[in-house]
Parts: structure tokens; sequence; C-alpha cells
């Protein structure tokens, strides 16, 4: 009786740590998966946020040639005005332009600083993506080491019993107590 308890409880222990395998296998597999869809994900933002750096780009240079447009149109009218009072060669012509120019040489350096703003605020978050991929690689491997580290240590702990498995399977004689 004592052999078929050995084999019933060597079959337990075979079917255990066959579970405990199947089980690390899968945790490696979905932390993978997970890794691969994380990192899908981060790739996935990275467009978006390009799409709106291409946005924010075009917003930029209509942005600048409504001011040339209108800086035109100031001009235009400055010197329609001027010469309706026949002083288009006068001071006043020259100072309505000087105004028009130092509007648009304003407006113009407050578009090209906030395309610059926007632009470093594109490329701090094209680095913060690439972290997040990064670590998101990092926690899948981490979870991989964690699986393989489990069912090390199983084996481990299992080896006393795998040994007597064996021992039976192959007919090789127990070792047993003698008075």
């Amino acid at each position: 009786m004592p052999a078929f308890s050995s084999l019933i409880m060597g079959a337990t222990a075979a079917v255990g740590l066959g579970l405990q395998v199947a089980g690390s296998k899968k945790q490696v597999d979905a932390s993978q998966q997970a890794a691969a869809a994380q990192t899908q994900m981060i790739k996935d933002q990275q467009a978006i946020e390009a799409q709106r750096n291409q946005l924010m780009q075009l917003e930029a240079k209509r942005k600048q040639m409504e001011l040339v447009r209108s800086a035109q149109k100031s001009r235009s009218m400055s010197l329609a005005t001027a010469s309706n009072q026949g002083a288009q060669f006068g001071s006043g012509l020259q100072g309505a332009y000087g105004e028009t120019s130092g509007q648009f040489n304003t407006q113009e350096l407050a578009v090209g600083q906030n395309l610059q703003i926007g632009n470093n605020i594109f490329g701090l978050n094209a680095n913060v993506s690439q972290d997040k991929i990064a670590l998101a690689q990092a926690q899948g491997q981490a979870a991989i080491g964690a699986g393989l580290s489990s069912l090390g240590g199983s084996l481990v702990s299992s080896a006393g019993l795998i040994g007597k498995i064996g021992a039976g399977a192959f007919g090789s004689p127990s070792p047993s107590k003698t008075a």
C-alpha cells in the first residue's frame, strides 16, 4: 500500500508542477501581450500628437499670412487716406507706415514665440511617449522575470518530490529506514 500512496502523491505532485508551469507560461504570455498593447497605445498617442503638431503649424502659418494681409491693407488705407488729403508725401504717411510695421512686427513676434513654445511642448511630449514605451517594455520584462522566478522556485521546492517520483517510476529502491 505504501507504493500506491507514493504513486498517488507523485502523480499529484506532477499535476501540480504541470499546472505551475502552465500558469507561469500563461503569465509570461499575458505580460508580453500587455506590454505590446501598451506600446501600441503609446504609438497611437504619438500619432495623434503629430497630427496636433501639424495642425498647430498650419494655424501659425495661416495667422502669419493673415498678419501680412492685414499689414498690407493697413498700408494701403494709410496711403489712400494720405492721398485723399494731398499728403502722400508728408511725414504723416510715414508715421502711419511706421505704426503699421510696428504692429505687424509685434504680432509676428507673438506668433513666432507661440509656435516655438508649441514646438517645445510637442518635443517634450514625444520624449515622454518614448519613456512610456521603455517603461512598458521594462514592466513586461519584469513580469516575465517574475514568472520565471516563480517557476524556478517551484522546481527547487519540488526537487525532492520529483526525485522520489523519478526513483519510484524507474524502479529504484527508495531509501528505507533500518533499525
